[in-house]
């Protein structure tokens, strides 16, 4: 079942699909998509946690999802976007290749996957946890 558009991930997912629209000559565009998916997919997290925290089993639950190594790359993304300075990407030059899309000049794992397939897979991750939480919790 798809989550509302107003739900957190939705937008998390928009700006994403927003960033890999982006031509070349909007890269400050792209990256601000970029750092409001981010900022989003971690605001899923906040509004979880504030409607389910006081639950029975939820501080072990809480704990766990700590360890996912998707949400922790969002959490330490997140804080640094918000605490400290814009977002921090790895940029790739193609030289002798056209790129039509900024997206495509960004990275975090490695040059050859794009910097939104990682932060897809951290939404994805993010919202496999939200489901978990409204059965267990909801």
């Amino acid at each position: 079942m798809e989550l509302p558009p107003r739900h957190a991930i939705s937008r998390a997912r928009l700006f994403l699909d927003l960033a890999d629209e982006c031509p070349m000559e909007q890269r400050d565009r792209c990256e601000a998509f970029m750092e409001a998916a981010i900022v989003f997919c971690r605001a899923a997290l906040h509004r979880v946690q504030a409607q389910y925290e006081r639950r029975p089993g939820w501080k072990d639950w809480w704990i766990g999802l700590l360890n996912d190594p998707d949400v922790k790359f969002i959490r330490e993304h997140r804080d640094w976007i918000v605490k400290e300075a814009p977002a921090k990407f790895n940029y790739v030059l193609r030289a002798g290749q056209l790129v039509p899309f900024a997206a495509d000049t960004y990275y975090y794992e490695h040059h050859t996957i794009r910097a939104t397939t990682t932060l897809r897979r951290c939404v994805d991750a993010t919202e496999r946890h939200i489901r978990d939480a409204d059965t267990k919790f909801g």
